[in-house]
């Protein structure tokens, strides 16, 4: 009877051990290659690479968004239709090694492996040439981590359960952030609001479009200023907005980042509270109207002076514009709809000297 239990027992350690080493559950991490260890530490019957390869798709080559999901699916090649059994894992890295940003899945394949993504279950297939595992996720982090680097390891099994006679692909892919910033300020100086931002590092940088709102919702290009492209180091940026006005509120400014391949994402957004404002939009009404109606809007203004109204459309196009004279004090004004305005968002911009407003109408 002893025998026959420690034969038992011997045969489950076998069983265990051979489960382990095949990796067909969730494989070991640190494996895929960041470190230089991959899994031909235990498939090591050929050369890393032999007749075939690894890809992942979907990943952000031409700089990531921070904050923004990016749907992946990794494909394992090979050169013979003779493979019937796949593994991979992932991670996402910085330049110190630590890992950036989140991975997820909602196939039944493959799941979280620590910080990585990985094979569940190694699946089975007839014998074939290739393997897709899809439905798969990296999350970029909340703030910008600066360039990282995606390392990816596959398997190409011949599902003899044990581990010689597989193949095993390693890849990487780099991935630089365009342009990081290290700051962005907004300072109000004599009727004009002076934007200072600082570059931390450029990669094939185009451009920086200013955009300012009066609601921190809908925003309009004020200006643009050339980035200087590529660069390690910090490169200082100013850009004046001379018509900046009160409007009595906070004036809030973004900046637009455009990539040499057009690319683009918005920094963060800063704002500022104006002094003196000359002139305030107490009150316009109604918000919803129809093109040839007439709007009402209440001005209060510091002297008496000339007052400009335009109409713009969603694409920043002018359709109209007219100047009123506003006396000191409150002045009520009936301004007319342009009778060819388009169904849907119209804007209403108010300014004169040191002053500059944007109301919203939904045209019906």
């Amino acid at each position: 009877m002893k025998k026959i239990y420690l034969l038992l027992t011997l045969g489950a350690f076998a069983v265990i051990l051979q489960s382990g080493i095949n990796s067909s559950g969730i494989p070991p991490s640190g494996y895929t290659g960041v470190n230089g260890s991959n899994c031909r530490s235990c498939h090591g019957s050929y050369a890393l690479n032999t007749a075939g390869s690894i890809a992942v798709s979907g990943l952000p080559t031409s700089g990531y968004v921070p904050g923004t999901s990016y749907p992946l699916s990794v494909t394992i090649n090979h050169t013979t239709a003779d493979r019937k059994r796949w593994g991979f894992s992932l991670i996402a890295v910085n330049a110190s090694k630590q890992v950036v940003g989140t991975v997820s899945s909602t196939n039944s394949n493959a799941g979280v492996n620590g910080s990585e993504l990985s094979h569940k279950n190694a699946p089975i297939t007839n014998a074939s040439s290739s393997y897709t595992f899809n439905n798969l996720q990296w999350k970029a982090p909340a703030s910008a981590s600066g360039n990282i680097t995606f390392y990816y390891v596959g398997v190409a099994a011949n599902n003899a359960n044990q581990d010689n006679l597989d193949y095993v692909y390693t890849g990487s892919t780099a991935v630089a952030l365009p342009i990081t910033l290290q700051s962005f300020t907004a300072t109000y100086q004599n009727n004009s609001v002076v934007l200072n931002w600082v570059s931390a590092t450029e990669l094939n940088g185009s451009s920086f479009e200013v955009e300012r709102s009066n609601d921190a919702q809908n925003y309009f290009s004020i200006g643009a200023v050339p980035a200087q492209g590529n660069s390690t180091n910090t490169v200082t940026y100013t850009y004046t907005d001379a018509a900046a006005a009160s409007s009595g509120g906070n004036i809030f400014y973004r900046l637009k980042m455009i990539d040499q391949d057009g690319s683009t994402r918005y920094s963060t957004t800063v704002s500022v509270q104006p002094n003196n404002p000359t002139a305030k939009i107490q009150k316009l009404y109604p918000t919803i109207t129809r093109a040839g109606n007439s709007i009402q809007a209440i001005v209060t203004s510091n002297k008496n002076k000339a007052f400009s109204i335009a109409f713009i459309n969603e694409s920043g196009r002018i359709l109209s514009r007219q100047t009123v004279s506003l006396l000191q004090g409150a002045n009520k004004l009936t301004i007319p709809v342009p009778s060819k305005t388009q169904k849907g968002l119209v804007f209403v911009q108010f300014s004169t000297d040191g002053f500059q407003q944007t109301e919203t109408l939904i045209i019906e």
